[in-house]
Formats: structure tokens, sequence, C-alpha cells
């Protein structure tokens, strides 16, 4: 027989064998395992009770199957200033996480076990990694007032569904595999969403065409200024008079400009502060954090009045302006 005709009698012969067969010879010729990755976006709150739910989540799944030996668990909880602590059981985790005295900025669990899979001669190791990441750390930084104005794409960035979750599982049968990804799907979607503003969302979708409006407000201004003093004067003013007038206006202009550079700034600040991705709340410092940017959010339709107020209030300037101009040139 050709070699040609014995790979066409052993590629006929590994399509037979069963998928989880064909999985395990791949892993006893290469040594190596498959992998299986999937992110889950959205912007929700992970309670420590929520963690704790995952896990018993995943422990469950493993009763269904013949394990060598009992899984281990490592979790690695990194904080704000990037610092990671590592427990060696879930336990040790339950008993220690609530003293940390720094924001959560992920979570990651991983479980490693050897199970006996059907169709395959030896036992197969298996190691499942779920990542759950905070964006806690992100949004306190930026309420610091001294960090200036935070520019339009990191407002357009943060308020997108924030990746919270990664699961990686090394696998030798796919089946397995994804049945740990749907019981960690199942468990994200029945997570609590972040409270969000329907203001604010307004606030951040029209923050471009606000800020366009608002740097128009100093033209429309000073052409209020020059038209209301031709409206309060009877007679034709002289070329020396418009040249006040117009002088004057732009005086006011300045002013005015400089004001709603102010207000400018204060809607981007507020459209940051109202952004509410997902956070992760296991310890003190988390719910405290958590807390104080939820206060923050209550006061976004008092920003948009003020915003209303301060283009109105440039336009009576300007009138006013004009009138007392009027009066001391007449």
């Amino acid at each position: 027989m050709s070699s040609l005709e014995d790979a066409d009698v052993g590629s006929a012969l590994v399509a037979s064998l069963p998928k989880t067969a064909v999985q395990a010879l791949y892993h006893a010729v290469t040594g190596k395992t498959e992998n299986l990755s999937k992110w889950l976006n959205g912007n929700v709150v992970i309670t420590f009770n929520d963690v704790r739910s995952l896990y018993g989540m995943l422990l469950e799944e493993l009763q269904h199957h013949n394990l060598l030996a009992k899984e281990t668990c490592t979790i690695v909880v990194t904080d704000s200033d990037d610092k990671k602590v590592t427990y060696s059981s879930w336990e040790r985790f339950e008993l220690l996480q609530a003293q940390s005295s720094k924001i959560t900025s992920d979570i990651s669990i991983k479980l490693e076990f050897v199970v006996t899979l059907p169709n395959t001669a030896a036992p197969q190791r298996c190691i499942v990694n779920v990542t759950l990441d905070s964006s806690l750390p992100v949004i306190n930084s930026h309420r610091n007032e001294n960090m200036g104005d935070p520019p339009l794409g990191f407002l357009m960035w943060m308020a997108n569904d924030w990746r919270t979750v990664n699961v990686s599982i090394d696998f030798v049968d796919y089946l397995l595999a994804k049945k740990f990804v749907s019981h960690v799907d199942e468990w994200f979607k029945s997570l609590e969403k972040t409270p969000c503003s329907p203001w604010n969302n307004v606030l951040l979708k029209s923050s471009k065409t606000i800020t366009q409006v608002n740097s128009q407000v100093g033209r429309i201004g000073c052409a209020t200024f020059i038209a209301s003093y031709l409206l309060f004067t009877d007679s034709v003013p002289s070329a020396a008079t418009l040249l006040w007038v117009a002088s004057m206006s732009l005086l006011v202009w300045s002013f005015v400009f400089i004001g709603i550079g102010q207000v400018n700034s204060s809607i981007r600040k507020r459209a940051a502060r109202g952004i509410m991705p997902t956070v992760i709340i296991i310890n003190g410092i988390d719910e405290r954090t958590y807390k104080s940017i939820l206060e923050d959010t209550k006061s976004v339709a008092g920003t948009i009045s003020r915003m209303i107020g301060s283009i109105v209030m440039a336009l009576i300037l300007n009138v006013a302006s004009s009138y007392i101009f009027y009066r001391l040139n007449g």
C-alpha cells in the first residue's frame, strides 16, 4: 500500500473517532492543550456575594465530572496601585479580602483540575481562568479637580460597555470548556446593572454639539450688543460712535468667552462624573468610593440648567451693557 493510501486510511480513522478522543490524541502527541477565550462586556455591579456565587457555579459544574484529585483554586486581587495579592484558596480569600485599604482593580479566579473524560485513555488537565475588571480606580482618579478637563475621546471610551469579564480555558475537551463558559455567561447576565442617569447620557452624547454652540455665544452676544444699541438710539450714529460700539462689544465678548470656557469645562467634568461603568465592591474602601461617586451622579440636571442659564445671562449681559453704553454716550 502506498504512503498516500496509508494517509487516506489514517485520516478516515481519525475522522471516525469521537471528538474527545481526537482532542486527547492531539494532546498526547503534542503535549499541548487548546484554548477557549471570551470577553463579556457590560456595566454591572459586582459584590463579594456575586464573586462567591460565581465560584459556587464553577464548583457545581466540577461535581458533574470525575476528577482525579481535588481541584486547586488560586485567587489574585489587584488594587488601584497595581499591587497584587495572591490567595492560595477561596477560604483564605474570603477571610482576608476585607482587610484591603486600596480600591480593587481586578480579581482573577484560577481553577486547575485533572479530569477523566469518556473515550480517553488518560486523565486530562484543565485550567479555568476568570478575570473580573473594575473601572472604579479609573473613575476615582479622574474625580480629582486638579487633573483638568477630560478629553471627549476619554468620555466616549468610558461610556461604552466595560470589558468586565474575560473567560480563558485551557482544555482538552471542547464540550467541557463550553459548559464553563456558559455558566460564567449565565452568571454575568444575572448581575445588577450600574445606575445610569438619562440626563447624563444626553449630556454626554451632546457634549460636542453643546461645546460648539457655547463657542458661538460670544459672537451672538457681540451681534446682540450692536443690534441693541441701534434699537436704543433714535438717530443714525456717527462713524466714531460705531467704532466705540464695536470696541465695547468686543470687550464684553472677551468676558463672555472666559465665562463660557468655564461652562464648557464644567460640562466635561460633569459628564465624566456621571459615567458609571463596571464596579467591583468587595471591601470597605470600594463601598465608600462607590457611594461617593453615586452622589455625584445626582446633580446632572442642575448642570444642564446652569449651562442654559449661562447662555441666557450672556445675552442679557450684552443687552444691559449696550443700554448702559447708550445712556453714557447719549
